[in-house]
């Protein structure tokens, strides 16, 4: 897989299309293809008409780049639209470790409800000592084993009936 092919951006392919590239391109690239396209989606519809496994690759996608960009307080940071279902989300797609891990740095935030207003609220008046807790988790995090790409792609691949493209 040395010589996988990055594949440079979405370009309308079909959701079996873009699957079928994997023994040529790179898995991550793949991946960015189908958040590329789910993000343009739910630009045009509202991430609301999203179905629940195009919101969990969205969710897993902004949760694996925020967080190896600048730690959980990053990710609640920048797109808490996703705090309510990226536990669950991580936990469907096979990754339990990174879903405690996730579930603890929720628990540093110290709201109940994680609801995108809340959470932003919540990151702008962080404490030192939740950001301690905070930077435990993304220590935790980066000691564990890293199977998010390929799990979410293996969840792709056995959902593809219920992701959606296009509009």
């Amino acid at each position: 897989m040395g010589d996988a092919v990055f594949l440079d951006g979405y370009e309308g392919q079909s959701v079996d299309e873009l699957i079928l590239l994997a023994p040529t391109h790179r898995v991550d690239s793949i991946l960015l293809a189908f958040e590329s396209a789910l993000d343009a989606k739910a630009m045009q519809v509202g991430l609301d008409s999203l179905t629940r496994v195009e919101k969990t690759i969205l969710a897993i996608e902004s949760y694996e780049r925020e967080i190896n960009n600048g730690g959980h307080a990053q990710f609640f940071a920048n797109v808490p639209q996703f705090t309510a279902i990226i536990v669950e989300s991580l936990k469907q797609i096979g990754c339990t470790e990174f879903a405690a891990v996730t579930e603890k740095a929720i628990a540093a935030l110290g709201v109940k409800d994680l609801t995108a207003s809340i959470v932003t609220a919540a990151c702008d008046d962080l404490t030192e000592d939740q950001e301690d807790e905070l930077e435990a988790c993304d220590d935790a995090f980066y000691g564990l084993n890293y199977t998010i790409g390929a799990n979410l792609f293996e969840f792709i691949k056995d959902n593809r009936l219920s992701i959606s493209l296009g509009p």
